[in-house]
């Protein structure tokens, strides 16, 4: 990630193989299948894939936002989450201590518990050296290409009713062929 950085963090620098096409497809209205590997969960079978209906709403979670050209231009609506990096940073080490904490194997087997402090302490390391850094240039890319951009120190329920709004209103604006200003700024948070 640094050496990406070092060369200008061009968010196309990344293949995304098979991702543009099936975003494609359900955009056109048709299901796709995506490959499950055992390499993620070894009870699956060389016949068990999984798949994505159909659905006149595709909610795509992507860092890359329109920056990456392949599925940028599969974007109709960008939200944009706020949010101060060291909040972020907080959240995460918390996800990962409680998942430490209820670890079954971790709590009878302590050199275990050393592997998961170790790989913390890798992950905080990570972030102090490079990490924040990339996340600083995706704000400064892609944030500013948001049709919406919602304050992350607030409730979910929150966050998704003014979300759900702004997409409702620009919805209607696209249906009444009205000219949509591609900054809603009435539903900015």
């Amino acid at each position: 990630i640094v050496e990406w950085m070092k060369a200008g963090g061009d968010y196309n620098a990344f293949s995304i193989p098979q991702l543009d096409s099936d975003l494609q497809q359900l955009k056109r209205g048709q299901a796709v299948n995506y490959p499950v590997s055992a390499d993620c969960d070894p009870s699956l079978t060389a016949s068990s894939v999984g798949g994505c209906q159909a659905n006149p709403y595709l909610l795509f979670e992507t860092h890359f936002g329109r920056q990456h050209q392949a599925t940028g231009l599969h974007i109709d609506f960008l939200i944009w989450l706020d949010i101060p990096l060291d909040l972020a940073l907080a959240r995460n080490v918390q996800v990962f201590a409680q998942d430490f904490l209820q670890d079954q194997d971790a709590q009878q087997q302590p050199a275990l518990h050393h592997q998961q402090l170790d790989w913390l302490s890798q992950y905080i390391d990570g972030y102090s050296s490079g990490i924040r850094d990339t996340l600083l240039l995706q704000q400064e890319k892609v944030a500013g290409e948001a049709e919406l951009r919602l304050s992350a120190n607030q409730p979910l329920e929150v966050m998704a009713e003014q979300a759900y709004r702004a997409i409702k209103h620009w919805h209607q604006a696209l249906s009444g062929a009205e000219s949509v200003d591609r900054n809603i700024t009435d539903y900015l948070c």
